[in-house]
């Protein structure tokens, strides 16, 4: 189709490799096959991967701030999204 994605698009893909790097687990790895219809069903629908509770990484990978900042990446509305000179500002400052 004619899709145009921007900025946002990037951002939540950033906040999934964010949640693969917290959780060692691929994003909707818990999804039903076939997985890209699946997948898009779920994300258009407000859904968003599910974390561990209690999220037992969280310590050794960046802490609750990094959980949060992944959360915001994947907000369901692009324009609720950080930019990226705020995740690195965020980043540098949890580090």
């Amino acid at each position: 189709g004619n899709t145009v994605y921007g900025l946002g698009s990037d951002v939540y893909s950033f906040g999934m490799v964010c949640y693969e790097l917290m959780t060692l687990r691929a994003p909707w790895d818990d999804v039903d096959p076939p997985y890209s219809i699946n997948i898009m069903k779920q994300v258009l629908s407000g859904n968003r991967p599910k974390v561990p509770i209690p999220f037992e990484f969280a310590s050794e990978r960046g802490g609750n701030a990094f959980l949060e900042l992944m959360q915001e990446c994947c907000d369901k509305e692009p324009s609720n999204r950080p930019t990226f000179d705020q995740i690195s500002s965020r980043i540098r400052k949890e580090l």
